[in-house]
Order: structure tokens, then C-alpha cells, then sequence
């Protein structure tokens, strides 16, 4: 666990822990990592469980939410890959979980991560997978459109970053590991979601690799995914088998780049 702390703009303080673990000792030199916040939406002092009268499915209220979807199943993900892989002699490459801290409130725990790494420590992490919202119901699988062959929209405002947005080679390469890592004939939305409003973020930036995936809902009236930031988002609101799909995907993922 590696704390952090610091002071947003307007000096507001903050602090948070992230649990960083190598599930895997292979090359010290060649780290593939796998990330996803553990962090909930939250206001003090309002109850998830009462949700504000104006709040619908197609809005980002922001008030208390016990945070299943988003993004304990990234959290179970993780724990799937942990499980499936410690103790393995198999592998060349070290496999690094993270478990990220106060990504509801600007991506804090992965920018600290990164911002403490030096060019050398950077230099080592081969790839950045991350995972966030993986069990929306009968979600489509959105992931990180590096190669910019998708049909993916943006409304007006976001056009202009999106086309600015810039992939190296080698992720272009991990999306097609990453689509691989799927069966045949499923359904992908491209996306930048994950490399841009999510904690591969700042790795991206920094020049690692990066690709990430999520899921949102099919339904254009649902703005992510039902119950996003609500108080409904409980375990009610995982669907199981689209997380299951998820997980096998993430797994042989975590093979592929660890072994190759």
C-alpha cells in the first residue's frame, strides 16, 4: 500500500492509499501492469441510498453510490488475474496489479503513481492495461480505439481532442491483442474512453503503452451505464455473465504479454 497526499488548486487537501502488487516476478526490466480504481462517488454527508428526486439514467449526478459496476467489478477483474496467475514460473515478464485510489476525484491515485516514477522506472512498463465499469448489463464492450479504424461519434466538443489524440505502434498492437483476447463476432465500441476519463491516462501520457477496455450500455437513452454514479449502481446492477467475459478476456491478455 503507497500513500499519497497534495493539494488541489484551490488548496483544497486530499489523500489517498494505492495498493500496487507484483503478482508475477519475471524481467524487472519488462513490466506488464494491469489497473483499476477502487474508489467510489461520494458527497459527505449524503446518503447513497436516497438519491436526489431530479436524478435520471441519462444524467451524472454526483452523489453517493456503493459503486458495484463502477468499479468493483474492475476490482474483481484484477482479483481473477491475481488468482489465475500467482506462484506461475512460466512467465518472462513481471505481472503488476494496481489497485487505484481517487480516481472519482481527477485520477489522483494513477497520476501520483506515475508522476513518482522516474524515465528509468517508466521505460520498464512494456504495457498498461486498464479496467473500469466491466459488468454493465448486457453491455457492449468498449475498448481503446488505437489504430482509429472504429466508427466511434463524438458530439462537437470532444471532436477536436479526439482527432488530436495520437497511438504509439506498440498500442495500436495491444488493442489487436486485446480484441484477440475476445471470441469471434463480439461486438466492440472504439472508444478513447480509457486513455483519456480513466486512470490509463497518465500513462498513456507518460509514453507507456497503454489500452484499456469497459463496458456501456446499448441503450442511447443511458448515459454510460444504468446506475452510473446512483445509488442503484449495487449488486443488483452487475451482470455476472458480461463480467465473466471480461474476466477470461483479461486473463488470457495477462498470458499473452507475460509470456511473449
Amino acid at each position: 500500500m503507497v500513500g499519497f497526499e497534495g493539494a488541489t488548486e484551490d488548496g483544497t487537501k486530499y489523500k489517498g492509499y494505492n495498493i500496487i502488487v507484483d503478482v508475477v516476478k519475471g524481467r524487472s526490466d519488462n513490466v506488464v501492469m494491469f489497473g483499476a480504481h477502487y474508489d467510489s462517488i461520494g458527497v459527505p454527508g449524503v446518503d447513497a441510498k436516497t438519491p436526489p428526486s431530479d436524478a435520471t439514467s441519462t444524467s451524472t449526478p454526483q452523489f453517493g453510490s456503493p459503486g458495484m459496476n463502477d468499479n468493483a467489478s474492475g476490482v474483481a477483474a484484477l482479483l481473477s488475474i491475481a488468482a489465475s496467475n500467482v506462484g506461475a514460473k512460466d512467465r518472462v515478464k513481471t505481472l503488476r496489479l494496481a489497485f487505484w485510489d481517487a480516481e472519482e476525484q481527477g485520477l489522483k491515485g494513477s497520476r501520483n503513481y506515475v508522476e513518482s516514477l522516474s524515465d528509468a522506472d517508466k521505460s520498464t512498463l512494456s504495457a498498461y492495461v486498464n479496467a473500469d465499469m466491466l459488468a454493465t448489463k448486457g453491455g457492449i464492450v468498449s475498448i481503446v480505439d488505437a489504430d482509429k479504424s472504429g466508427s466511434a461519434t463524438y458530439d462537437e466538443s470532444a471532436q477536436s481532442w479526439a482527432e488530436d489524440l495520437t497511438f504509439s505502434p506498440e498500442e495500436v498492437e495491444l488493442e489487436k491483442q486485446l480484441r484477440n483476447a475476445y471470441p469471434a463476432g463480439t461486438e466492440f465500441l472504439e472508444s478513447f474512453d480509457a486513455v483519456t476519463g480513466s486512470d490509463g491516462n497518465p500513462f498513456h501520457l507518460a509514453g507507456v503503452p497503454t489500452t484499456g477496455i469497459g463496458t456501456v450500455s446499448k441503450d442511447p437513452k443511458v448515459y454510460l451505464a444504468p446506475c452510473y454514479h446512483q445509488a442503484c449502481d449495487d449488486i443488483t446492477n452487475i451482470d455476472n455473465d458480461v463480467l465473466a467475459k471480461n474476466e477470461k478476456a483479461l486473463n488470457g491478455l495477462a498470458l499473452t504479454l507475460t509470456t511473449s
